[in-house]
């Protein structure tokens, strides 16, 4: 997971603050790790569930974690998509 979240947070890092207007790949690419992290804490949890009833505090941290990167990429993600739109 350590590895994981690296990722997302170089993603996060990288390409500045008009990153969406300037490398609207980047903005893409954090959205869709952070929506792959978020789908997989989400998926992880309901199998922790069904085999246990029962949820582990860091993985439920990990999971509340990625939703809010996942909530705080998606208005970058908007602009990103107009501006790649707009450039076909």
């Amino acid at each position: 997971m350590l590895v994981t979240y690296g990722v997302t947070a170089a993603l996060a890092a990288a390409g500045g603050r008009d990153r969406a207007e300037e490398m609207p790949a980047l903005a893409l690419a954090l959205a869709a790790k952070t929506g792959r992290d978020s789908y997989n804490c989400l998926k992880l949890g309901q199998e922790e569930w069904a085999e246990n009833r029962a949820f582990c505090t860091y993985c439920q941290v990990a999971t509340l974690a990625s939703l809010a990167s996942l909530a705080l990429a998606l208005p970058e993600v908007v602009r990103a998509a107009r501006v790649a739109t707009a450039r076909r």
